[in-house]
Order: structure tokens, then sequence, then C-alpha cells
């Protein structure tokens, strides 16, 4: 219908990433490095939705002249003897 929008596509990106912040030699230490280390995570969940909207147009009552409305292909003489790419308009 004109002018109701309905949605056509979607896509959705989800991104997960942790990391790990430790200070040197000691975060590696077995159960004491746990004191001197961090993890965080972060998740972005991202979604893409495709819209659209029509509307119905009307055409008008002439259509518009164009250059060509004229044109005619060249009789075989315009085209060999005189080397015209268009005959004469009508």
């Amino acid at each position: 219908r004109d002018n109701q929008s309905l949605v056509i596509a979607g896509l959705l990106k989800d991104n997960v990433k942790n990391s790990v912040k430790q200070i040197p030699l000691l975060g590696d230490i077995p159960i004491l490095g746990t004191l001197f280390r961090s993890a965080s995570y972060q998740a972005d969940l991202t979604e893409l939705v495709v819209v659209v909207t029509p509307r119905l147009v009307r055409a008008t009552e002439a259509p518009p002249k164009l250059p060509t409305d004229n044109y005619r292909p060249p009789s075989e003489r315009e085209l060999f003897r005189e080397g015209k790419l268009e005959g004469e308009t009508r």
C-alpha cells in the first residue's frame, strides 16, 4: 500500500571481545597470579534493518518531448552518398 513501511531485510552482527591484562611475570604465578591480572569481556550486538516505504507515482497527462522523437533513419542515398546519419525530419 502507498506510504506504508515494511521491513524487507535485516543483518545481525555479534562481536565478543575478551582481554586479559596482567603485570609481567607476577601475573604468571600459578595461584598468586590472579591477584596481579584482570580479565574483561565486551559484547557488541549490531543490527541493520532495511525499511522500504513505497510511494505511488501518477503519470502525467502527456509524456515530455524527447530529442529523438523526430528521428528518422537515413535512406541509403542519404547515408552512403551524402554521409548523413539521420534522415530529414518529418
